[in-house]
Protein backbone atom coordinates (compact mmCIF):
# COMPACT_ATOMS: atom_id res chain seq x y z
CA UNK A 1 0.00 0.00 0.00
CA UNK A 2 1.14 3.47 -0.78
CA UNK A 3 1.28 5.90 1.85
CA UNK A 4 0.47 9.71 0.42
CA UNK A 5 2.58 12.22 1.03
CA UNK A 6 1.54 15.23 3.61
CA UNK A 7 0.92 18.74 2.35
CA UNK A 8 4.71 19.18 4.14
CA UNK A 9 6.09 16.79 2.03
CA UNK A 10 5.00 18.44 -1.20
CA UNK A 11 6.14 21.74 0.15
CA UNK A 12 9.45 20.42 1.00
CA UNK A 13 9.55 18.43 -2.56
CA UNK A 14 8.60 21.87 -4.69
CA UNK A 15 10.82 24.16 -2.71
CA UNK A 16 13.86 20.89 -3.23
CA UNK A 17 12.88 21.41 -6.80
CA UNK A 18 13.05 24.84 -7.50
CA UNK A 19 16.40 25.53 -5.09
CA UNK A 20 17.40 26.21 -9.07
CA UNK A 21 15.42 28.71 -11.04
CA UNK A 22 13.23 26.22 -12.72
CA UNK A 23 10.04 26.34 -15.23
CA UNK A 24 6.32 25.00 -14.01
CA UNK A 25 7.22 21.87 -15.67
CA UNK A 26 10.02 20.75 -13.87
CA UNK A 27 7.90 21.35 -10.46
CA UNK A 28 5.58 19.19 -11.97
CA UNK A 29 8.21 16.35 -12.23
CA UNK A 30 10.18 17.39 -8.94
CA UNK A 31 7.52 17.01 -7.12
CA UNK A 32 5.12 14.07 -9.01
CA UNK A 33 2.06 16.28 -9.40
CA UNK A 34 0.33 17.18 -12.09
CA UNK A 35 -0.49 20.26 -13.68
CA UNK A 36 -3.70 21.34 -11.90
CA UNK A 37 -2.83 20.17 -8.97
CA UNK A 38 0.35 21.99 -8.17
CA UNK A 39 -1.12 25.48 -9.05
CA UNK A 40 -2.99 25.15 -5.64
CA UNK A 41 0.72 24.98 -4.63
CA UNK A 42 2.44 27.37 -6.52
CA UNK A 43 0.28 29.77 -5.10
CA UNK A 44 0.21 28.60 -1.45
CA UNK A 45 3.92 28.93 -1.68
CA UNK A 46 4.23 32.30 -3.40
CA UNK A 47 1.98 33.70 -0.62
CA UNK A 48 3.67 32.59 2.05
CA UNK A 49 7.35 34.06 0.58
CA UNK A 50 8.54 30.48 0.23
CA UNK A 51 8.47 30.59 -4.11
CA UNK A 52 9.43 33.41 -5.93
CA UNK A 53 8.11 33.26 -9.49
CA UNK A 54 10.57 35.65 -12.00
CA UNK A 55 9.40 35.59 -15.74
CA UNK A 56 8.71 31.79 -16.83
CA UNK A 57 10.86 30.20 -13.89
CA UNK A 58 9.97 29.17 -9.74
CA UNK A 59 12.85 29.70 -7.31
CA UNK A 60 13.29 28.70 -3.95
CA UNK A 61 13.34 31.72 -1.54
CA UNK A 62 15.84 32.25 1.76
CA UNK A 63 12.45 31.54 3.50
CA UNK A 64 11.59 28.81 1.65
CA UNK A 65 15.40 27.53 2.19
CA UNK A 66 14.61 27.81 5.89
CA UNK A 67 11.95 25.54 5.79
CA UNK A 68 13.50 22.85 3.73
CA UNK A 69 16.44 22.89 6.40
CA UNK A 70 13.75 22.77 9.40
CA UNK A 71 11.39 20.07 7.36
CA UNK A 72 15.12 17.54 6.73
CA UNK A 73 15.45 18.56 11.02
CA UNK A 74 12.28 17.47 11.70
CA UNK A 75 12.49 14.09 8.92
CA UNK A 76 15.97 13.10 10.62
CA UNK A 77 14.59 13.75 14.38
CA UNK A 78 11.98 11.70 13.85
CA UNK A 79 13.36 8.45 12.10
CA UNK A 80 15.81 8.40 15.22
CA UNK A 81 13.31 8.48 17.99
CA UNK A 82 10.41 6.39 16.36
CA UNK A 83 12.80 3.22 17.46
CA UNK A 84 12.55 4.47 21.07
CA UNK A 85 8.57 3.80 20.80
CA UNK A 86 8.95 0.53 19.34
CA UNK A 87 8.15 1.83 15.79
CA UNK A 88 9.85 0.33 13.10
CA UNK A 89 9.95 2.88 9.31
CA UNK A 90 9.90 1.34 6.17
Amino acid sequence: MKVRRDRSDVYHDLLETAIKPCRKTRLVYGSNLNFEIIKRYIIELTQAEMLEQEGDFYKTTEKGCKYIDSHKALIKMTESTLPFFGIIPD
